[in-house]
């Protein structure tokens, strides 16, 4: 008999925690606990955090890029928050938040003095950028429009007015999904993303009217110019033609994908005469290409390929890539390190943000021959990154920070996964010819990731080891021949399983205690009781993908900027996007591959409720199929259907 796996979707229980603290060291301890310990913060996924130079807190923001004022008296952030955060350089005091202009307010028509914010914008995926001159932020609103900032000679930044995009960039949303952002040299044309249009928006920066609107690849997510030529990565590369496999990404837009897994193809740069508005090229690149930038001389474009763990350096004379650097530390390390911004520090240093590392990676850039040479630890999930040349200075915002556990040493009350906690790290450039120093900090980020605990679950299975139940190494034998995954959500730990006296947890925290929840109380009497378990996530959307793939990519953590494609829990029509998803699979499809049996129970599926008489109209509510098991009459019923082409053998489509 084969070995089985059955997934039954319920609830995910949530549970995130860490905290403040300076100079963190790791030094890993199997029973340490997440949150605080001895100068470290560990995470709810086992990662610990000591990230290097000073902090910057940033409570209740997600921030997601930088960017630095020309002159470099300025740096600015955004993410999760109606603020533009603005921090004077050197970075001695602290930031000043300027609100979002409203909607309404045109930059030609706004008197300041009357101005009302937007509470409701927030940066998108990405887009922030200072105007050559220095005088003007723009900002990419996910709710379709440009939000203008005025800089004063004194540094004052003061909110100018909006730039409403054209609408009805999608099927099933109208506004568009401003993203990455470039301006010509002498300032007169902003170059905007339309991440749900697939277009390169060209506007006037003296009226903010759409001049053009270039076609480029799938869902565009930067653009960065050079000599008058535009070149546009596209998360989702191409588009799709008659007789591709597609499937969707949100609002009503297919994106290609591939099988077996069913996944998203690999993504492109688009080449555009921004001169005649032409195509020139789409070169092909790695798995959903995000960050780019030059190298100094202008002759190599570098792309973070944030789903493969590679860069793409393309030769801009021919137009070809010429080399695929690995960012991980080692080739054969396993998948994970979502290269996600990067900038050059020298003509020959690339400092490189991984995401699901925590780290900035030092590269040699050397073109056809470049190589890792070290990393430097920073905070949780490193998303953008700017150098300070004048002041030898790296700038790297860190979406996740020091998580939502942050604040319940900050404000001494209890909090939640919503409570985001982003930082700024702002790192004095190292030594790079110091191969210690280097060394060192490369250590301590191997450690706080837990490298060698991976290596060692991944060295091929040893003979005639006696079977126990989690093996220490992949292939070696389990006691366990069947396994029943329930997922349950929304509720912590604590709030369900508290009262239990046999583990370490809160009873005054105890709502849904025995009295309510007696057969969750028994499994766990007659199994185990994981009382020192942690999930990543912190809803829905990231947490399936952290339950059935132990992963959440670059663009999921982006998309939390108001979910503006889809929420991509896989439970319903508009929640299902497969961008959002780990490039490796799903738990079915790495158990099929192996010869494991699966049966997936009401995860990942969309269902339908109906009475088995088609006369009926309406659907059953609960009461009524309440009332129909209790009655034995067999009124109504249901069905299910894949949510992705990836679940189809697996799923039982007569489970609700």
């Amino acid at each position: 008999m084969k070995k089985s796996v059955w997934i039954i979707g319920l609830f995910l229980t949530l549970v995130v925690g860490c905290t403040k603290t300076t100079s963190l060291k790791s030094n890993w301890n199997k029973n340490a606990t997440v949150g605080i310990a001895s100068n470290r913060i560990i995470l709810p996924n086992s990662q610990t955090l000591t990230p290097a130079g000073k902090t910057t807190e940033l409570p209740g923001m997600r921030p997601v890029t930088v960017a630095i004022s020309p002159d470099g008296r300025l740096l600015a952030t955004s993410g999760k928050s109606s603020q533009l955060v603005i921090f004077d350089l050197p970075v001695t005091n602290a930031p000043r938040f300027i609100s979002l202009p409203n909607e309404a307010d045109t930059v030609e028509k706004m008197e300041t003095n009357n101005m009302k914010p937007d509470k409701k914008g927030q940066i998108s995926y990405t887009g922030l950028i200072f105007s050559p001159d220095g005088k003007r932020i723009y900002l990419s609103n996910v709710n379709g429009s440009i939000k203008v900032f005025s800089v004063a000679t004194n540094g004052a930044v003061t909110p100018s007015g909006t730039w409403k995009l054209p609408g009805k960039a999608a099927p099933e949303r109208g506004n568009e999904v401003p993203a990455g952002l470039a301006i010509s040299a002498d300032g007169k044309r902003l170059y905007v993303c339309g991440s749900l249009s697939n277009k390169l928006l060209e506007l006037d920066t003296a009226t903010g009217k759409v001049l053009r609107s270039i076609p480029v690849g799938m869902i565009p997510f930067q653009v960065v110019i050079q000599d008058g030529i535009a070149y546009v990565s596209n998360r989702a590369g191409r588009r799709p033609v008659e007789g591709d496999a597609v499937e969707t990404s949100g609002r009503g837009v297919d994106v290609r994908v591939t099988a077996p897994l069913f996944l998203v193809t690999p993504g492109t740069v688009s080449v555009i005469d921004l001169k005649t508005g032409d195509s020139l090229a789409e070169i092909e690149v790695g798995q959903q290409p995000g960050a780019m930038t030059f190298s100094p001389d202008m002759r190599y474009l570098i792309v973070a390929n944030a789903d493969s763990d590679t860069l793409s350096v393309i030769d801009t004379q021919s137009r070809k890539v010429i080399e695929t650097p690995s960012v991980r530390w080692k080739i054969d390390d396993p998948f994970g390190a979502s290269p996600t911004a990067l900038t050059f520090i020298d003509s020959t240093t690339l400092a490189v943000c991984l995401g699901t590392q925590n780290t900035l990676a030092i590269f040699n850039f050397t073109p056809g021959k470049t190589t890792l040479l070290g990393m430097i630890p920073t905070a949780w999930f490193p998303s953008g990154v700017v150098y300070d040349s004048n002041r030898r200075t790296l700038h790297i915002s860190n979406m996740k920070g020091f998580g939502s556990g942050a604040n319940l040493i900050l404000e001494g009350k209890k909090s939640q996964t919503h409570a985001y906690f982003g930082t700024l790290s702002h790192i004095p450039l190292p030594n790079l010819d110091d191969e210690d120093n280097l060394e060192k900090l490369t250590e301590q980020v191997l450690d706080n990731y837990r490298i060698d605990m991976v290596r060692r679950a991944l060295l091929p299975p040893r003979p005639n080891r006696k079977a126990v139940p989690i093996p220490e190494r992949s292939g070696e034998p389990s006691v366990f021949k069947h396994v029943i995954y329930i997922i349950r959500e929304n509720r912590t730990y604590d709030q369900v399983l508290g009262d239990m006296p046999e583990g370490k947890g809160d009873k005054s925290l105890c709502i849904f205690g025995e009295k309510i929840t007696p057969n969750i109380h028994k499994v766990v009497r007659d199994f185990v009781l994981l009382d020192n378990i942690y999930c990543s996530g912190i809803l829905s959307a990231d947490g399936h993908n952290w339950c059935l793939s132990s992963f959440a990519n670059d663009y999921l953590e982006r998309s939390f900027a108001g979910w503006p494609r889809a929420y991509p829990d896989g439970l319903g029509k508009n929640d299902i996007d497969v961008m959002a998803w780990s490039p490796q699979g799903f738990l079915w499809s790495a158990a099929d591959k192996v010869g494991r049996t699966t049966r997936v129970y009401g995860e990942m599926c969309l269902g339908q409720t109906m009475f088995t008489d088609p006369g009926k109209k309406g659907s059953p509510s609960f009461t009524d199929f309440y009332n129909d098991r209790i009655n034995g009459t067999k009124l109504c019923t249901f069905k299910t259907q894949p949510a992705h082409a990836s679940v189809a053998p697996f799923l039982a489509t007569n489970y609700p």
